[in-house]
């Protein structure tokens, strides 16, 4: 036998239907709200990303010019400040001695009196030919000399 449903019965299914499909209805209304939302907000994430990329790209182009310029005044004054290579030769009695000879033998000595090299300032070197000698001053304190 079939059983008969009363007219309320029937009503409040169909509202059931209607409220679950209303229900459906609103959730997809919302996500497609978000969906539609979704790409705005990507798209002021990308807008801040660039304006923080445009941002460092200046700033990069700006601290380059600066070093060169500085790369620059370092050049020039180091040019400024270097010496023109010279070099002392010592011609007599038909012989040829150069000032760099004599240099390296005043480190000599000051080394053989067991001192460091780094530690050398400065070398006056005084030369007589008459003599046929070389008198060495290292750092105002070690004296010596030697034959020519």
């Amino acid at each position: 036998m079939v059983e008969k449903k009363s007219p309320v019965a029937a009503v409040k299914a169909g509202e059931k239907k209607t409220s679950v499909e209303a229900v459906k209805a609103t959730v997809s209304a919302k996500k497609a709200d978000e969906v539609k939302q979704a790409p705005k907000a990507a798209e002021k994430t990308e807008e801040k990303a660039a304006v923080k990329t445009a941002a460092v790209k200046k700033a990069a182009e700006k601290k380059p010019a600066a070093k060169k310029t500085a790369v620059k005044k370092t050049a020039e004054t180091k040019a400024e400040a270097q010496e023109p290579v010279s070099s002392v030769i010592l011609q007599y009695a038909g012989r040829e001695v150069q000032a760099e000879d004599w240099t390296r033998r005043a480190k000599e000595a000051w080394t053989a009196a067991g001192k460091a090299e780094k530690e050398i300032k400065a070398i006056k070197l005084y030369v007589k030919p008459e003599e046929n000698m070389v008198y060495y001053v290292v750092n105002e304190e070690m004296t010596g000399s030697f034959e020519l």
